[in-house]
């Protein structure tokens, strides 16, 4: 009788689990084009996610045998280089007094500070179909690239969405906090003159 709930639990877990993976493949798969988009990314951003790719890139293409890898390699080499200009930037901000969010995935390079299209907008919608569209028009000439592109391109979305959920959640849960404390606070001063 007490196995039922271990089993829910069980699985629950290996639910939670399996989506942790998903996202965290995603998010590699992002950040694997994101350097190449953004500036002015937060000093922690470029961490295990970011290694990870080192390690996605070559799996990869061990699906594509008998294709032509060499410019997905050239893409994993580009990869590398912007990521030691992307920390470099980083740190020279740090030492420049700039402060931003270490995690920040940084600035879209396609627009200005100011624009009219808001920075979500950008990296939710505007930059993933710009990457599967260039993913697209490479699977023509390279599948492995272009196909590879594709993926970064729908992870993207999918990365740049949950990192916006969790951001809502976490913001409702401050609300209800606040409204928490102001319905105790009340009853407080509710207690307060009941007693005089």
């Amino acid at each position: 009788m007490s196995t039922m709930p271990q089993q829910k639990q069980s699985a629950l877990e290996s639910a939670r689990t399996g989506l942790a993976v998903g996202l965290f493949i995603c998010r590699s798969l992002s950040v694997s084009v994101e350097v190449f988009l953004h500036r002015g990314m937060g000093e922690r951003y470029l961490g295990l996610q970011a290694a990870a790719v080192l390690l996605l890139v070559p799996l990869y293409s061990l699906v594509w045998p008998g294709y032509d890898l060499r410019p997905l390699m050239l893409f994993l080499l580009a990869y590398l280089v912007m990521c030691c200009l992307a920390r470099v930037s980083s740190i020279a901000h740090r030492l420049a007094g700039e402060h931003c969010h270490s995690h920040y995935t940084g600035w879209p390079r396609g627009i200005k500070p100011g624009a009219k299209c808001s920075e979500l907008t950008v990296k939710r919608v505007v930059e993933p179909a710009i990457v599967m569209a260039a993913g697209f028009l490479l699977r023509q000439v390279n599948p492995p690239l272009g196909t590879y592109l594709m993926l970064a391109g729908g992870s993207l979305f999918i990365s740049v969405s949950a990192s916006e959920t969790e951001q809502r959640t976490r913001a409702l849960d401050m609300n209800d906090a606040v409204i928490n404390q102001e319905q105790v606070a009340d009853r407080f001063r509710d207690m307060r003159s009941e007693r005089w």
